[in-house]
């Protein structure tokens, strides 16, 4: 089993060979591959219930089977569990998923029976190794389609992973390439976005296990209401979602950071609820803040001495006061930054 740690950003297509042309100079271009990738899950989408993923990528060097589980975030850094098998052809092999490796990981809720081929991607991969001391990070630049139920989907994202180091190093690799292009840190996988094109959206709605238990710490709310809040980002920018979401997360995050750190959050607030989709997606600066505010929640995370029921209390607050400001705008769809709204933020 490895351990992957990476950051995922989404960016314009327009953006990527700017992007690619600064990488050149900065890091090693590795090989470009083209990949096809069958994603698996059962009926009830018991592996995408849990943050799970199942796969077999066809590649120029033939078959391999992958499955990553969630793990908590370093820093607000994503870290999931990850197991590779090569293949001799394009089938699953279920004893792979039955062996000690995989161990408890394996959900018992899915029948491996029962797994079918939900979607596929199919993108061109480029590589590049940046340096710098001790620190040796994977970037990669994905370009294609996601394909589910005779749909497509464009898909451009760039995957930054630390090969060798500390998971501190990506900030300071994600700082100089967000000079050069407009990179929205993302919280959504391929595999969800997948999901969602095969219409079973609503299923994945539904699920209730990324809610907070009494177990968890102030580390893990303050970080799971951060990811909330990059979901809600993402859905307007890229999928032209309600604003509505990001107020809700984003609102409770402001509460939680002290006063000379909010600067940043309030901006992109104001400008989310304000800007097109183009102008949006384009936005160095809004994706700098996006970056800005992850990094203050992360050391904020590490360091703050409230406690699960304080932390979890003063975002509970806060959601309310968000609902009960849009109930009182009597409005379903914030296309704005409406007075109302603002005034919890500047006053």
């Amino acid at each position: 089993m490895a351990k992957e740690i990476e950051l995922k950003l989404r960016l314009a297509t327009e953006s990527t060979e700017q992007l690619a042309e600064w990488l050149d100079q900065h890091a090693v271009a590795g090989r470009q591959s083209k990949l096809l990738n069958d994603y698996y899950d059962t009926p009830n989408l018991a592996l995408a219930r849990l943050r799970a993923a199942l796969r077999i990528r066809t590649s120029e060097d033939g078959y391999e089977q992958t499955l990553k589980t969630r793990r908590a975030s370093e820093a607000a850094v994503q870290v999931r569990n990850e197991w590779n098998w090569r293949l001799r052809d394009n089938a699953l092999n279920h004893d792979l998923l039955r062996s000690d490796k995989v161990g408890d990981q394996w959900p018992v809720e899915a029948d491996m029976s029962e797994l079918e081929v939900v979607f596929s991607t199919n993108f061109r991969r480029r590589r590049w190794i940046w340096k710098h001391e001790d620190a040796e990070v994977e970037v990669v630049i994905d370009q294609g389609e996601i394909q589910a139920n005779d749909q497509l989907q464009p898909l451009c994202e760039t995957e930054l992973e630390v090969v060798a180091g500390h998971a501190e190093s990506l900030w300071g690799l994600l700082e100089q390439m967000q000079q050069q292009a407009a990179l929205w840190l993302s919280d959504v996988s391929k595999a969800e976005r997948g999901y969602r094109l095969a219409g079973v959206a609503q299923l994945l709605d539904n699920n209730e296990d990324d809610a907070p238990s009494q177990a968890d710490s102030s580390a893990e709310v303050m970080t799971n209401t951060l990811f909330d809040f990059q979901r809600a980002c993402e859905g307007v920018v890229w999928d032209e979602q309600n604003t509505q979401s990001i107020w809700l997360a984003g609102y409770p995050l402001w509460c939680l950071l002290p006063e000379q750190q909010r600067a940043p959050l309030t901006h992109l607030l104001c400008e989310l609820s304000a800007g097109t989709q183009t102008e949006l997606q384009e936005s160095v600066s809004l994706a700098m803040d996006l970056t800005s505010i992850t990094r203050s929640v992360a050391q904020m995370s590490t360091e703050s001495q409230l406690s699960v029921r304080e932390c979890s209390a003063t975002l509970a607050e806060a959601r309310r006061q968000v609902l009960d400001m849009i109930e009182c705008i009597k409005t379903d769809n914030i296309t704005n930054p409406i007075s109302e709204l603002l005034t919890l933020i500047r006053d």
